[in-house]
């Protein structure tokens, strides 16, 4: 029944060009994440839904937080099969997300993708390599924010930093955690560089 309401929610707002659906939208993965950290059990219908979350990252960002709530859930219910399943469409979702979002949303983001790497340290470690967000997100504004001259450059029109440094911390934490966890798929990622 559960599954039936989410899939009416999410589907009814992804097909609607119609604003007023964000009601539904925001209450279909609101409703979808209390599920998942609700429930003991991970049913075929439950992980057949997973995908959906990649229709509703392409639409807006404005349900992140329930979107990255979702993939907490799937991780940690789904386990092994979650991931082996759905690694592609888990690496869309962050190429699309990652390094996209406003502080808060970045703080959001780099929490799951700490969750994925204490659930999944390889998998996620090469999701993170394969897809070029560690080179093209996370490392490269790690080290631009390195040198002085750089802080400068990194401002935007308003004085305010582009990478926030709270950010920052968050993407040393994930390349700490990568190195740590997995170093024979880390190290050499890094001498590549």
């Amino acid at each position: 029944m559960v599954r039936i309401l989410i899939f009416f929610c999410i589907n009814k707002y992804h097909l609607s060009s119609n604003k007023n659906t964000n009601t539904q939208h925001g209450t279909g993965t609101e409703l979808w994440a209390i599920f998942l950290n609700n429930t003991s059990q991970y049913s075929e219908s439950l992980h057949n839904l997973f995908p959906l979350t990649l229709k509703l990252a392409s639409r807006d960002f404005e349900h992140i937080e329930n979107i990255m709530s979702i993939l907490q859930g799937y991780a940690l219910l789904g386990s092994t099969k979650f991931i082996q399943s759905y690694s592609s469409i888990v690496m869309k979702l962050l190429v699309r997300i990652v390094g996209e979002l406003s502080e808060k949303g970045a703080l959001v983001v780099i929490r799951t993708i700490e969750i994925l790497l204490k659930c999944f340290p390889k998998h996620t470690t090469q999701i993170l390599i394969v897809s070029k967000i560690m080179s093209d997100k996370i490392l490269s504004s790690v080290l631009r924010c390195s040198d002085e001259e750089s802080i400068n450059k990194r401002r935007n029109r308003s004085g305010q930093l582009r990478t926030p440094p709270r950010v920052i911390t968050g993407y040393m934490s994930i390349l700490a955690r990568c190195f740590v966890s997995v170093p024979e798929l880390f190290t050499p990622f890094v001498v590549r560089l």
